[in-house]
């Protein structure tokens, strides 16, 4: 199953993309600081997501706590794939 979670920092926050496995690290650090390695942006559906390869590339941060940027949401965004 596919899970959808808000990620971000003090500059904006973006829709973080997890297909099974890779759930089960998210849920268990909600509401926490996480440091994402690998990641990659997928275009879906004309907004972007933010997704990573493997769980291991999903771990705790030791940064202090931020307030996120809600306001400055970039998967609300609408963006077009154009061929170069």
């Amino acid at each position: 199953w596919i899970l959808e979670t808000m990620v971000g920092d003090e500059t904006a926050v973006i829709v973080l993309k997890t297909r099974g496995p890779m759930n089960k690290p998210i849920r268990s650090l909600e509401g926490r600081m996480i440091k994402l390695k690998n990641a990659r942006i997928e275009l879906f559906k004309s907004s972007i997501r933010l997704m990573v390869n493997n769980e291991v590339d999903i771990e705790p941060s030791q940064v202090e706590e931020i307030i996120a940027n809600v306001g400055n949401n970039m998967s609300s965004l609408n963006f077009k794939l154009r061929k170069l």
